[in-house]
Protein backbone atom coordinates (compact mmCIF):
# COMPACT_ATOMS: atom_id res chain seq x y z
CA UNK A 1 0.00 0.00 0.00
CA UNK A 2 3.04 2.26 -0.07
CA UNK A 3 2.56 3.45 -3.65
CA UNK A 4 -1.08 4.49 -3.26
CA UNK A 5 -0.47 6.07 0.15
CA UNK A 6 2.30 8.23 -1.36
CA UNK A 7 0.11 9.37 -4.26
CA UNK A 8 -3.05 10.55 -2.50
CA UNK A 9 -4.54 13.87 -3.58
CA UNK A 10 -5.80 16.62 -1.27
CA UNK A 11 -8.53 15.47 1.14
CA UNK A 12 -8.18 11.88 -0.11
CA UNK A 13 -7.92 9.05 2.36
CA UNK A 14 -7.72 5.28 2.09
CA UNK A 15 -11.02 3.59 2.94
CA UNK A 16 -10.29 -0.06 2.18
CA UNK A 17 -7.36 -2.23 1.11
CA UNK A 18 -8.58 -5.34 -0.71
CA UNK A 19 -6.72 -8.58 -0.03
CA UNK A 20 -6.21 -11.64 -2.20
CA UNK A 21 -8.18 -14.64 -0.93
CA UNK A 22 -6.21 -17.71 0.19
CA UNK A 23 -7.77 -19.71 -2.67
CA UNK A 24 -5.43 -17.92 -5.07
CA UNK A 25 -2.43 -19.14 -3.06
CA UNK A 26 -3.92 -22.64 -3.08
CA UNK A 27 -3.87 -22.63 -6.90
CA UNK A 28 -0.12 -21.99 -6.92
CA UNK A 29 0.41 -24.82 -4.46
CA UNK A 30 -1.60 -27.14 -6.73
CA UNK A 31 0.46 -26.10 -9.76
CA UNK A 32 3.65 -26.82 -7.85
CA UNK A 33 2.37 -30.25 -6.81
CA UNK A 34 1.63 -30.89 -10.50
CA UNK A 35 5.21 -29.85 -11.38
CA UNK A 36 6.51 -32.18 -8.70
CA UNK A 37 4.48 -35.12 -10.02
CA UNK A 38 5.62 -34.46 -13.61
CA UNK A 39 9.26 -34.35 -12.56
CA UNK A 40 8.89 -37.48 -10.44
CA UNK A 41 7.30 -39.25 -13.41
CA UNK A 42 10.18 -38.12 -15.65
CA UNK A 43 12.59 -39.27 -12.98
CA UNK A 44 10.99 -42.71 -12.92
CA UNK A 45 11.21 -42.95 -16.71
CA UNK A 46 14.86 -41.88 -17.02
CA UNK A 47 18.00 -42.53 -15.11
CA UNK A 48 19.43 -39.00 -14.97
CA UNK A 49 18.31 -37.96 -11.53
CA UNK A 50 20.51 -34.87 -11.01
CA UNK A 51 19.24 -32.95 -14.04
CA UNK A 52 15.60 -33.74 -13.29
CA UNK A 53 15.90 -32.74 -9.64
CA UNK A 54 17.62 -29.52 -10.71
CA UNK A 55 14.72 -28.82 -13.08
CA UNK A 56 12.27 -29.40 -10.23
CA UNK A 57 14.07 -27.00 -7.92
CA UNK A 58 14.24 -24.32 -10.60
CA UNK A 59 10.54 -24.70 -11.43
CA UNK A 60 9.33 -24.68 -7.83
CA UNK A 61 11.55 -21.90 -6.54
CA UNK A 62 11.07 -19.73 -9.63
CA UNK A 63 7.30 -20.14 -9.63
CA UNK A 64 6.92 -19.45 -5.91
CA UNK A 65 9.30 -16.49 -6.05
CA UNK A 66 7.46 -14.91 -9.00
CA UNK A 67 4.09 -15.48 -7.36
CA UNK A 68 5.11 -14.06 -3.99
CA UNK A 69 6.83 -11.03 -5.53
CA UNK A 70 3.83 -10.33 -7.76
CA UNK A 71 1.33 -10.40 -4.93
CA UNK A 72 3.59 -8.65 -2.47
CA UNK A 73 3.70 -5.62 -4.77
CA UNK A 74 0.03 -5.78 -5.82
CA UNK A 75 -2.15 -3.03 -4.36
CA UNK A 76 -5.94 -2.95 -4.63
CA UNK A 77 -7.13 0.13 -2.80
CA UNK A 78 -10.35 2.08 -2.45
CA UNK A 79 -10.04 5.69 -1.37
CA UNK A 80 -12.85 8.14 -0.80
CA UNK A 81 -12.26 9.41 -4.37
CA UNK A 82 -10.79 6.55 -6.47
CA UNK A 83 -10.54 2.82 -7.03
CA UNK A 84 -6.85 1.99 -7.63
CA UNK A 85 -5.11 -1.15 -8.87
CA UNK A 86 -1.31 -1.01 -8.87
CA UNK A 87 0.93 -3.80 -10.15
CA UNK A 88 4.64 -4.05 -10.76
CA UNK A 89 7.92 -3.82 -8.94
CA UNK A 90 10.32 -1.79 -11.05
CA UNK A 91 7.96 -0.69 -13.80
CA UNK A 92 4.68 0.26 -12.18
CA UNK A 93 1.29 -0.02 -13.86
CA UNK A 94 -1.71 1.65 -12.27
CA UNK A 95 -5.37 1.56 -13.21
CA UNK A 96 -7.63 4.11 -11.57
CA UNK A 97 -11.27 5.03 -11.73
CA UNK A 98 -12.80 8.05 -10.06
CA UNK A 99 -15.59 6.70 -7.86
CA UNK A 100 -18.10 9.31 -9.04
CA UNK A 101 -17.56 8.13 -12.66
CA UNK A 102 -18.12 4.41 -11.99
CA UNK A 103 -21.15 3.23 -13.92
CA UNK A 104 -21.24 -0.48 -13.01
CA UNK A 105 -19.78 -2.77 -10.40
CA UNK A 106 -19.89 -6.39 -11.51
CA UNK A 107 -19.17 -9.24 -9.12
CA UNK A 108 -18.25 -12.53 -10.77
CA UNK A 109 -18.55 -15.23 -8.13
CA UNK A 110 -18.38 -18.99 -8.63
CA UNK A 111 -20.04 -21.66 -6.51
CA UNK A 112 -16.88 -22.01 -4.40
CA UNK A 113 -16.56 -18.24 -4.29
CA UNK A 114 -20.00 -18.02 -2.67
CA UNK A 115 -19.08 -20.63 -0.09
CA UNK A 116 -15.59 -19.27 0.66
CA UNK A 117 -16.48 -15.55 0.22
CA UNK A 118 -14.28 -14.48 -2.69
CA UNK A 119 -14.90 -13.13 -6.20
CA UNK A 120 -13.59 -11.07 -9.09
CA UNK A 121 -14.90 -7.51 -9.08
CA UNK A 122 -15.07 -5.38 -12.23
CA UNK A 123 -15.47 -1.62 -11.90
CA UNK A 124 -16.50 -0.01 -15.20
CA UNK A 125 -16.45 3.68 -15.85
CA UNK A 126 -17.50 5.98 -18.63
CA UNK A 127 -16.10 4.96 -21.99
CA UNK A 128 -13.99 1.83 -22.02
CA UNK A 129 -12.18 2.26 -18.71
CA UNK A 130 -12.30 -0.65 -16.27
CA UNK A 131 -10.49 -1.94 -13.19
CA UNK A 132 -10.51 -5.57 -12.05
CA UNK A 133 -9.86 -6.77 -8.52
CA UNK A 134 -9.19 -10.50 -8.99
CA UNK A 135 -9.89 -13.18 -6.35
CA UNK A 136 -10.54 -10.76 -3.49
CA UNK A 137 -11.96 -11.43 -0.05
CA UNK A 138 -15.30 -9.93 0.97
CA UNK A 139 -16.58 -8.78 -2.45
CA UNK A 140 -19.92 -7.55 -1.12
CA UNK A 141 -18.20 -5.36 1.45
CA UNK A 142 -15.99 -3.84 -1.26
CA UNK A 143 -19.00 -3.12 -3.45
CA UNK A 144 -20.85 -1.52 -0.53
CA UNK A 145 -17.89 0.74 0.32
CA UNK A 146 -17.66 1.99 -3.27
CA UNK A 147 -21.42 2.57 -3.49
CA UNK A 148 -21.38 4.46 -0.18
CA UNK A 149 -18.69 6.83 -1.48
CA UNK A 150 -20.35 7.18 -4.86
CA UNK A 151 -23.16 9.09 -3.28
Amino acid sequence: MHYVAKHLSNNEEICYVAKIHWVDYFRVICYNIYYLLCVLFALAMSGNMVIILLMLVILLVGDLYFYLMHYHFLEMVITNKRVVLKTGIISVHTEELIIKEIETIEIEQTFWGRILNYANIYFTGKGSSAVEFATVKNPSEIKQIVEDHKG
